[in-house]
């Protein structure tokens, strides 16, 4: 069936942005509804002391029911869905308070400068009030002539916003930077001062957050697909199963080594940790040292966060899809909780 194909490839994309998102009280995590075939998205909020559902959005409306990328201030959480509506939910109660509907496929959403930035297809980018879902200004964003089928996320960071295409074109939307685009941007993470940026051959390159300018430039692994950072150094870590240090000011190496396949990677308190198989490994991030791990069932399901002292894990266990909380500072589990059937998500 054409359309599912069309939206599977949508969806790949950008579920690659859907973040677990950590409140003061709660988790807003994504799962799937059922062990249906097809995408069966549902966003869940969870008690973040016990991991009480609280509510939880989408389901099986079709099976070509998706959620893209939500993000989320402190009264709504905001999620574009593949029906073509860009819903806003009460944070509480998970009530639906206004809806805009575009007709575009998946949209995605992020909180900037007052207003909700909302990138949708073809490559476009809107202002909506998060308010009222009122459309602000519909700032086209044509830069240069994109394919129909190119999608593409909005990276906010302070009075910056940046557009990620699926193409791997990184572009500064706000005109802050005299040269507006970085190319074949495999990863990313931002810095205080700087972006760092990866390409699929294993350059990663820092960039000036104030005019754009690349500070250095210095190879990491080859096909990195995940970065991290705390502000000193830069973490890389491949697809291939590698991860380096690199000094945050300089690009110097630090240094590096082999690992098993890594889903997400996370910097908490000086540490690493690393979502693979069966377990979160821990790693020392000054010398790369393993020091431990966290056993958990299953295999990486695209969810790991850390905060203030906890680690928020999803796993995929059969037949379940399982959210854990973890205590860093006691070392065990804070609680358990099924967030949907084993099924594409």
């Amino acid at each position: 069936m054409p359309e599912f194909h069309a939206l599977a490839r949508e969806a790949e994309f950008l579920h690659r942005f859907r973040r677990t998102l950590v409140g003061p009280d709660d988790v807003l995590v994504f799962g799937s509804s059922d062990h249906g075939p097809g995408f069966n998205d549902m966003l869940h909020a969870l008690d973040r002391a016990t991991g009480e559902v609280r509510w939880a959005f989408g389901g099986r409306e079709s099976p070509l029911d998706v959620l893209g990328p939500a993000c989320a201030d402190d009264a709504a959480v905001y999620v574009g869905r593949s029906n073509g509506v860009l819903y806003a939910l009460d944070r509480r109660t998970g009530a639906p308070r206004w809806q805009l509907r575009r007709g575009r496929g998946l949209c995605a959403p992020c909180l900037h400068d007052g207003a909700l930035a909302v990138s949708e297809a073809p490559v476009n980018t809107l202002r909506v009030d998060p308010a009222t879902g009122a459309v602000l200004a519909d700032a086209g964003v044509a830069l240069h002539r994109y394919p129909p089928d190119l999608r593409a996320v909005l990276l906010p960071h302070a009075r910056l916003l940046f557009q990620l295409s699926s193409d791997g074109t990184l572009t500064e939307l706000t005109r802050t930077w005299p040269a507006r685009w970085i190319a074949d941007a495999a990863a990313h993470v931002f810095g205080a001062a700087a972006l760092f940026v990866a390409a699929p051959d294993g350059a990663v390159r820092s960039f000036d957050l104030g005019d754009g300018g690349e500070l250095w430039r210095s190879e990491g692994p080859a096909d990195v697909k995940r970065l991290a950072t705390d502000g000193r150094t830069v973490w890389a870590c491949s697809a291939a199963g590698a991860i380096g240090a690199l000094d945050a000011l300089t690009g110097d190496p630090l240094w590096s080594r082999r690992i098993p396949p890594t889903a997400a990677l996370v910097e908490h308190a000086g540490r690493l940790y690393l979502d693979q198989h069966a377990r979160v490994a821990v790693l020392e991030g000054a010398t790369g040292e393993t020091v431990g791990e966290i056993a958990l069932d299953g295999a990486p399901c695209g969810a790991l966060a850390g905060s203030d002292g906890m680690l928020f894990v999803s796993r995929a266990a059969e037949p379940e899809i399982v959210m854990h909380a973890v205590s860093l500072a006691r070392g065990g589990r804070g609680w358990r909780t099924a967030i949907g059937g084993y099924g594409l998500t």
